[in-house]
């Protein structure tokens, strides 16, 4: 088992959505659980036009080099 930051969104009424990060025991059968370092794991959920759609996405963070301000 690993430990990962793991965000989630959740829909609780039409108008409104509450956002989380925090900290959760990932067994190796979780598609996360492989992730690591600079890398980030996506999976999105949706039922917006028919069955629910399953995304998953892996990749390095956005901004490979600090940025000055």
């Amino acid at each position: 088992m690993k430990i990962k930051l793991v965000a989630q969104v959740v829909k609780v009424s039409d108008r409104h959505f509450t956002m989380f990060v925090m900290p959760e025991f990932v067994t190796p059968s979780k598609y996360i659980y492989s992730v690591d370092d600079e890398y980030n794991g996506v999976v999105i959920r949706g039922e917006c036009y028919g069955p629910p759609v399953h995304v998953r996405q892996v990749g390095r963070e956005a901004c490979p080099r600090p940025r000055r301000s």
